[in-house]
């Protein structure tokens, strides 16, 4: 833990940020010397006025030391991820779908690990969004996937919440087969489980559709002759 002292008054710049704390960092640009004055302050509390004070040298030791937290990971040992539920992964998208700046508690919580450290939660999402690439990439046949980075992950995805939420619910009904009442089971699948299902059931269509497109191709030829 650091501590600056402005004024006769320690203030600590911790070695171990909240959740929170890193919620509220990720709106601020740290490349911009403008705005360091608030990231320090949301770490220390510190007070505006005071922080206006320091010189450029004693900022930018503050905010490398803010940054170099908000780097650093803790291992934690974390449930089977191909073990979760359908239902987990769903709402882990949605949360995914909203930013990490507003989700990060929300996702790591829903994927087997509660805590309010920082470093523990980014260790948590990265180790996540590693497994779910391969997730997409293994079922790509189902999926157009770009693979994100861990900042645009910090920030509200292409598409909204909303979107995505209903996009999910659409293939949460459907498996249902249109009936409220089977939606909490689909949620309880094992996501392999549900995600096999999807493509034998995808791959079945192409392959009638390709069928039908073949018939129809024939009958044109037997047509012209």
């Amino acid at each position: 833990m650091i501590t600056i002292n402005i004024e006769d008054i320690d203030y600590q710049i911790t070695s171990k940020p909240t959740i929170e704390e890193w919620q509220s960092l990720m709106k601020y640009d740290f490349n911009e010397y403008s705005q360091w004055t608030a990231i320090i302050h949301t770490l220390t509390g510190a007070p505006i006025d005071q922080l206006d004070n320091m010189d450029w040298q004693q900022k930018h030791l503050a905010v490398v030391m803010v940054a170099h937290a908000l780097t650093e990971r803790v291992e934690v040992p974390l449930p089977d991820f191909n073990e979760l539920e359908f239902g987990v992964w769903v709402d882990a998208e949605y949360y995914f779908a909203m930013g990490l700046e507003k989700s990060l508690h929300l996702i790591v919580d829903r994927v087997g690990h509660t805590t309010t450290d920082a470093q523990e939660a980014m260790y948590v999402i990265e180790t996540y969004m590693t497994w779910r690439d391969s997730i997409y990439r293994q079922y790509s046949a189902l999926f157009s996937y770009e693979d994100p980075d861990i900042e645009d992950m910090a920030k509200t995805n292409k598409q909204t919440a909303t979107e995505v939420a209903k996009g999910w619910y659409k293939i949460l009904v459907d498996l249902a087969s249109d009936d409220v009442l089977k939606i909490d089971a689909v949620t309880k699948l094992n996501i392999k489980e549900a995600l096999n299902f999807m493509a034998l059931r995808k791959e079945k269509q192409t392959a009638e559709l390709n069928r039908q497109k073949q018939k129809q191709r024939q009958q044109i030829q037997n047509q012209r002759r």
